[in-house]
């Protein structure tokens, strides 16, 4: 059921403060139920910079009764039109985009002089940000027109008119690369398939946006702070209709949920106090070890869920238990008022409470058309540590990330073959490789959500809960994807490096200081680039009296080496333990070559080590992939001069890539760069006598985030 009129959110005069006597502004957001964050988030921000001493009311205008929505470019585009009418045809009002934040206060923009002029933007068909004459507008936006009409033609009409538009001052509309620090009053994140949120994930491919830091910042602070738009004493409109209307809890749990309430009670002791809270007429909030909902959340309006679930979470002490029916909308009874929350957005309404309740664990069963989904999150809940299974595929290599992870964990674990995946299952799969990666998503099918998934490698970050990349990969930025420096790779100890004893007697008989060079996978390197670093190193160990080894790679051109006086050759399983061999021996050691698993060990090590990039080949190797990458990162602007939504082919590109049809080319210089950052290695230019090398730690932050994703620290 739609709303009839916005939903209006009061900021008062804060407590303490003598009252203003300037009139409130007033602020008109458009949204819709999906933006339910950044709405939030835009609120808050008016909340950090707005005049304490006077009153901001806030209009939400989502899910409007009466308009067709047939053509709209989002599900609120044409209700701008509509806020002379909502306003009372009177005084001033502001129209903003949910997708904005406010950096300096809104009142600033209120009170401007609008030198007679019906409406300001910063251009003439620009509307995201416009301060409104009601009064003069109303004979020109009418409600009609905006329920019926279409964006395009009520804005040339009042184009049409002279004196109506006026120009704004282009900081109260900054559009993501247009933000400057300090002069922008306004931040507005335009581009659909860059907004940190990631709102319409089966739309676009997200990409980074170099702003994102500042909307999380103040979604964090929200948190913390635990804002809400509504509250127990200041619900919805609708909830208010629910309470009216002597909504009652249905008090008993559907048959279907059951067995998931069993098995929870299992594992977190029978004895622990439980009770089936109720949401009407106000939520329970009577303290308990395991609160459990299974009849009411579907009833709920989703503008109270979050303030609903802060008060179950907040008198939970250890496990909230939900169970959600959102197989379809059911018709409206007695005492329902509401449509159904979207199945899609159940979990992430818990997640978000999770983030602001870090304490308590949560499960949450939604039935489907499809049938019951299982997300948790949270402390982990369990009789004993969680499980871990590690799968493997005879098709991929050995699975030597995902077994290091394992061993860093600590957790019971064992390794399964792909076709050896049956119940009763683990908490926690890990697979590495494009063929254990399907046997992953296999599991988490069959199971109905109740494993959580790390991959290893470049695999669609959307399809499991946590994807693990180098850096070297050049994959898409996105919230469940973890870039390393290097391929994951256990510590080793003396006795497993294994080393051959002729190069051993040789390193003995070599004079010091030792100088090691590591040339690793440069097939495509140009032999004279090679050539030169070698030469140059050489020169630099007569200079010291010392001695230039050299363990190469078995495909590099013995004339790139003929510099070197000491010069082994590395292939296979004896080649990898010569390398090994000399990254310990060296006293000085330099890199050239892809980023991989020994120069990952080698870093793991604190060893002082300097990376030498070399150039890579222009032919038209991997042609086909540089133009996949190129085309999906592409953006093309529309006529305001913003870069516009994924469209066509961009996002075709974009959507291989993200799902790992097509990988960008390797980039070993990303993995180089971000050793740098670490301090785990240097480039020759920044030579410094006395430099600390640090550990790279890229698998104990790993372990980490894995155990906060299981709940288990």
């Amino acid at each position: 059921m739609r709303h009839s009129q916005p939903e209006l959110i009061r900021l008062g005069v804060r407590p303490g403060v003598a009252p203003s006597a300037k009139p409130p502004v007033r602020i008109f957001l458009g949204t819709e139920a999906s933006q339910f964050r950044p709405e939030r988030v835009l609120v808050w921000s008016v909340e950090q910079v707005r005049d304490p001493a006077r009153v901001y009311e806030i209009h939400l205008m989502k899910e409007l009764a009466g308009f067709d929505r047939r053509g709209w470019t989002t599900g609120f585009t044409n209700y701008r039109f509509a806020i002379p009418h909502f306003a009372g045809a009177g005084g001033r009002a502001i129209y903003n985009d949910e997708d904005q934040i406010y950096l300096t206060d809104p009142a600033e923009l209120f009170d401007l002089d609008m030198q007679g002029h019906g409406f300001l933007a910063i251009s003439p068909r620009e509307s995201s940000v416009m301060l409104i004459d009601c009064e003069r507008m109303a004979k020109h936006w009418t409600l009609e027109a905006a329920r019926r009409s279409s964006k395009k033609r009520i804005l040339s009409c009042s184009l049409a008119v002279s004196g109506l538009w006026g120009p704004l001052d282009g900081g109260w509309n900054a559009r993501d690369g247009e933000y400057r620090q300090g002069s922008s009053h306004l931040l507005h994140y335009t581009t659909l398939h860059t907004q940190p949120w990631r709102p319409f994930p089966e739309r676009f491919m997200y990409q980074e946006n170099p702003l994102a830091g500042l909307w999380h910042g103040l979604e964090r602070s929200a948190d913390e702070a635990g804002f809400q738009l509504f509250d127990r004493e200041r619900p919805s409109a609708r909830f208010r209709a629910l309470q009216a209307r002597g909504a009652k809890a249905r008090g008993r749990s559907p048959g279907w949920a059951r067995a998931a309430i069993a098995d929870l009670l299992r594992r977190v002791g029978q004895a622990a106090s439980h009770q089936l809270m109720e949401v009407f007429p106000t939520p329970t909030t009577q303290p308990c070890e395991l609160g459990v909902v299974t009849s009411d959340l579907e009833s709920v309006p989703e503008d109270d869920l979050a303030w609903v679930l802060d008060e179950i979470f907040g008198s939970t002490r250890r496990c909230v238990f939900a169970a959600v029916n959102a197989r379809g909308h059911r018709p409206p009874g007695p005492t329902q008022v509401c449509e159904a929350t979207d199945p899609a957005r159940w979990p992430e309404h818990f997640e978000a409470a999770g983030r602001r309740h870090p304490d308590v664990s949560w499960e949450l069963v939604v039935r489907g058309a499809e049938g019951d989904e299982m997300h948790r999150g949270g402390p982990f809940v369990g009789p004993g540590p969680p499980r871990v299974w590690v799968l493997e595929h005879p098709r991929d290599s050995e699975p030597a990330s995902a077994l290091a992870l394992a061993s860093a964990l600590g957790w019971p674990s064992e390794r399964r073959r792909a076709g050896q995946t049956r119940p009763p299952w683990p908490d926690l799969v890990l697979s590495e490789g494009p063929h254990a990666a399907r046997a992953a998503r296999r599991v988490l099918r069959e199971s109905r959500g109740r494993v959580r998934s790390v991959q290893l490698g470049p695999e669609s970050a959307d399809d499991f809960d946590l994807v693990i990349t180098p850096a070297a990969a050049s994959l898409f930025a996105h919230p469940r994807r973890v870039e390393t420096a290097l391929p994951l790779v256990a510590a080793r100890g003396r006795e497993e490096r294994g080393s051959t004893r002729a190069l051993r007697e040789r390193l003995v008989n070599v004079s010091a200081p030792l100088i090691g060079l590591l040339v690793q996978d440069v097939a495509d390197v140009p032999a004279p680039a090679i050539a030169r670093l070698v030469a140059m190193l050489s020169q630099l160990a007569r200079e010291s009296g010392g001695s230039l080894f050299v363990c190469a790679d078995a495909r590099v051109p013995a004339r790139a080496l003929a510099a070197a006086r000491h010069v082994e050759r590395s292939k296979g399983a004896p080649g990898r333990a010569a390398l090994r061999e000399l990254a310990e021996a060296a006293d000085e050691l330099h890199w050239a070559g892809s980023a991989d698993e020994l120069l990952a060990e080698v870093c793991a090590q604190g060893r002082p080590l300097t990376l030498h990039p070399l150039p890579r080949p222009r032919g038209w190797r991997g042609a086909g992939r540089k133009l996949v990458h190129q085309i999906a990162l592409r953006g093309r602007r529309n006529d305001r001069g913003t870069l516009r939504p994924q469209q066509g082919l961009e996002r075709l590109c974009a959507r291989l890539i993200e799902r790992g049809w097509v990988l960008p080319p390797r980039d070993p210089a990303r993995g180089f760069e971000a050793l740098i950052r670490a301090g785990a290695a240097r480039l020759p230019a920044a030579d410094a006598p006395n430099a600390v090398f640090q550990p790279l730690c890229d698998l104990d932050h790993v372990a980490d985030r894995v155990r906060r994703l299981v709940g288990s620290a």
